[in-house]
């Protein structure tokens, strides 16, 4: 006789398959978006008629906000993951 093995996506008779697959596919966006975003300056220069320098202070801008957000999440969760 075969058994069905369980479900990863189910615990305690609730389904979790749609928020996986939403935050997985958020994820994914997330990271494309950075990707593209070297691929893109290039041209965002020309279109906008920006400098090199903007251009670097709009990408500084992006990965800085990593760094000043880093911290105040620190102080958020107090170091207890357990909460969720």
């Amino acid at each position: 006789m075969l058994t069905m093995k369980p479900s990863i996506f189910k615990y305690e008779g609730h389904n979790y398959l749609i928020p996986f697959l939403l935050i997985s596919s958020l994820f994914f966006m997330w990271g494309f978006a950075h990707g593209i975003l070297e691929v893109l300056n290039p041209h965002f220069q020309e279109s906008f008629h920006i400098s090199k320098a903007m251009s670097a202070l709009t990408q500084a801008a992006v990965y800085g906000a990593y760094f000043l957000m880093a911290p105040q999440d620190g102080l958020f969760r107090n170091g207890d993951t357990a909460k969720g």
